[in-house]
């Protein structure tokens, strides 16, 4: 499955490279276009016309219809865009296709977790783990790979709990509730990739806001980590 899911992306990734490189020389079609034009003007306006008696009137109509040349590229380049995106992300959900443990019926999986570090404190180790959609959710404005939950587990003094297993739950969880960095509480990373104060979920202003190290240290592993 794993391959078929890079496939997959390795293949919108090309699509979206050729569509970049195709657009891009259009662009570069017009902007010729556009300096010719100019090049043709300043010559008309020092050599083919008093200036009391120039009009600039074809001229920008000519410059006009560059830009809608221009803007049309850059709307068809965004559907484009949306195609691939939409295919992959039907390639990637047929591909995630599991069955719910007891429940034979496939069931199109939506989110993914992994997990940042482990944690303890009087009550026992806890995993750290950040839950990304996998699809859109308009309400919060997300798009795939971004995170919608995180969740701290303790692990009942085991390496790792089956994760599988329909009975495991969380033991405390911080929801998104809002749209962008400040929708979703985080942990505190103290370092790369390693987290403290298990259970404790904390906004960005109370770290003092985007620019605090313990932020960047978030953002990054979530740049790093996010699965699409």
């Amino acid at each position: 499955m794993f391959n078929s899911l890079s496939n997959a992306i390795d293949n919108a990734t090309k699509e979206i490279d050729a569509i970049k490189s195709n657009n891009n020389d259009k662009r570069q079609e017009i902007a010729v276009k556009i300096q010719k034009e100019m090049e043709e003007e300043l010559h008309h306006i020092k050599l083919q016309v008093a200036l009391k008696d120039y009009s600039p009137i074809e001229h920008h109509n000519k410059i006009v219809t560059f830009n809608s040349e221009y803007d049309s590229i850059n709307v068809a380049e965004n559907c484009q865009y949306e195609e691939v995106k939409n295919k992959l992300f039907e390639q990637l959900l047929t591909l995630m296709d599991v069955n719910i443990v007891y429940n034979p019926n496939p069931y199109p999986v939506t989110e993914m977790y992994k997990i940042i570090s482990s944690s303890g404190y009087d009550k026992g180790n806890y995993v750290c783990r950040v839950w990304f959609t996998l699809i859109p959710i308009k309400k919060w404005n997300c798009i795939p790979g971004d995170p919608i939950r995180v969740e701290w587990k303790l692990n009942h003094g085991y390496l790792r709990e089956n994760d599988n297993e329909v009975d495991v739950k969380y033991d405390v969880a911080s929801e998104r509730t809002g749209e962008g960095n400040k929708g979703l509480k985080i942990p505190e990373m103290i370092n790369n990739g390693q987290v403290s104060q298990p259970c404790k979920f904390f906004d960005i202003d109370d770290f003092g806001g985007e620019q605090d190290e313990r932020v960047k240290r978030w953002k990054q592993w979530l740049e790093t980590n996010r699965p699409c």
